[in-house]
């Protein structure tokens, strides 16, 4: 039985650096597909929250790289924080 050894705490290089955009989508009106326009030039991580702080679950589409869609079950109001 062969043993490895893991040495924790040892930080690699740096990676590269990012664009610092972000951008925030406001989805006032109950919509069960909320389309957002972020013109970011980029695929960017999606976290969504509902009006209350809580975190919602939807499925994200990548239009392009200017353009997603969030898909839900139901309408519904949030914020969609993109970076």
């Amino acid at each position: 039985m062969a043993i490895t050894v893991v040495t924790a705490g040892i930080q690699g290089p740096p990676g590269p650096a990012g664009n610092g955009y972000t951008y925030t989508h406001n989805q006032t009106t109950p919509l069960m597909i909320w389309s957002i326009n972020h013109n970011m030039r980029k695929f960017p991580h999606v976290d969504l929250q509902g009006v209350d702080g809580v975190t919602l679950r939807g499925r994200v589409d990548h239009v392009d790289n200017t353009t997603l869609t969030v898909t839900y079950s139901s309408p519904i109001p949030g914020i969609a924080r993109l970076n």
